[in-house]
């Protein structure tokens, strides 16, 4: 059975991974994002949706750095985007579709990702913590079973010590009887 610590870093490693590999993918939606803007301004479009792409583009350029939120955010920026795009129905923006439409994939693809990472690593905290109370458990258990150790030889000694007090007490009885009857 695979322990929480081991799905944890497996969970990680993939992140990681997938990071690495989907990059690439990433700049190509920003870079579309950011021609995008250009355009925008240049058209004196929505303010609120160029700045919206330009969250998205910072986003998708340090995606390893960001949020579950702010990931989520931009594949939504992402997909109304190309959503617009598809309805205009251009065949010059095919292209640029298909890239939102890649990236729109992976950063969801690694938004899940990051969930399960999220979600291992706190079985994995859930099972330290589980894993340093059973130990403090045990050890108060052996601090206790040491006390009763300790307290079970001083009642030994004690019992010894009087036994020999008692033996000690006959011995000088018997002594003094004998010597009585000596003289």
């Amino acid at each position: 059975m695979e322990s929480a610590e081991d799905t944890f870093e497996n969970t990680m490693v993939l992140f990681k991974l997938k990071i690495e590999k989907f990059s690439e993918d990433f700049q190509k939606a920003a870079n579309k994002l950011k021609s995008q803007i250009s355009e925008d301004a240049l058209n004196k479009l929505n303010s609120y949706e160029i700045l919206e792409k330009a969250k998205a583009v910072k986003i998708l350029e340090k995606v390893g750095q960001s949020t579950i939120e702010e990931k989520q955010q931009t594949a939504q920026t992402l997909k109304k985007n190309f959503s617009q795009m598809m309805k205009k129905n251009l065949q010059k923006e095919q292209e640029s579709i298909q890239v939102l439409v890649n990236a729109f994939d992976k950063i969801t693809d690694l938004t899940k990702q990051e969930i399960k990472k999220n979600d291992a690593e706190a079985k994995f905290r859930q099972a330290e913590e589980m894993d340093i109370e059973e130990k403090e458990l045990a050890s108060e258990a052996m601090r206790n079973a040491n006390e009763q150790n300790k307290i079970a030889m001083k009642e030994i000694e004690d019992e010894e010590e009087e036994k020999k007090e008692e033996v000690k007490a006959e011995c000088t009885k018997d002594l003094k009887k004998r010597n009585l009857r000596k003289n």
